[in-house]
């Protein structure tokens, strides 16, 4: 285990950074990452969940300004749409996993549905479902969030489309290239 560690010490300063937060959090860096991880694959780690904490929000698109909102369709298809006040499938409850506390869950008001994937052949969008997944949740020094894959070797986060401010502009799953569409504002609207 400490081999692996202290490459990142060396090359990254990052475990310095992980000791001071914690043995649970060492212990994900160390099984999440690849044994030479590039430094794209580090991103989502430096500044790992500086996120506020759990409660209710709206998740604004930086490019965009346009919120995460839950169609109300059988499909359950997450996409971008301008707010609406008041509309509960546009709020999100994030909540921390009790075994994993940097990584969080996003369930829509609404729909009581959570954030999950669906794949179509290539294509990966954003879509609710009954299942629970629990995401990375990444602040950058802009105080925007990414919402990140949490898959050992994945570098891929949520992603408006071009950073559209068009209602029901898809939000995908593509790999992470500092773009203002992958980044988001959680606004918090309740505890």
């Amino acid at each position: 285990m400490f081999s692996n560690i202290s490459q990142l010490e060396t090359g990254s300063g990052v475990f310095i950074r992980y000791i001071k937060i914690g043995f649970e959090a060492l212990h994900m860096l160390y099984n999440f990452l690849p044994l030479n991880p590039k430094p794209y694959q580090l991103f989502s780690l430096l500044e790992l969940n500086m996120f506020v904490g759990p409660g209710i929000y709206y998740i604004r698109n930086n490019a965009s300004s346009t919120l995460f909102d839950m169609d109300n369709s059988r499909l359950h298809l997450i996409h971008g749409w301008q707010k609406v006040d008041n509309q509960w499938n546009q709020k999100w409850r994030v909540v921390a996993d009790p075994n994993f506390p940097d990584m969080w869950s996003l369930r829509n008001m609404e729909a009581g549905q959570y954030l999950n994937l669906w794949q179509n052949g290539s294509e990966t969008r954003l879509v609710g479902s009954n299942i629970q997944t629990f995401w990375w949740l990444t602040q950058h020094s802009d105080e925007t969030t990414s919402i990140c894959f949490p898959e050992r070797q994945d570098t891929r986060v949520a992603d408006l489309h071009n950073g559209s401010k068009d209602n029901d502009t898809p939000i995908k799953l593509l790999t992470w290239n500092a773009e203002r569409s992958q980044k988001w504002t959680f606004d918090r609207i309740s505890d």
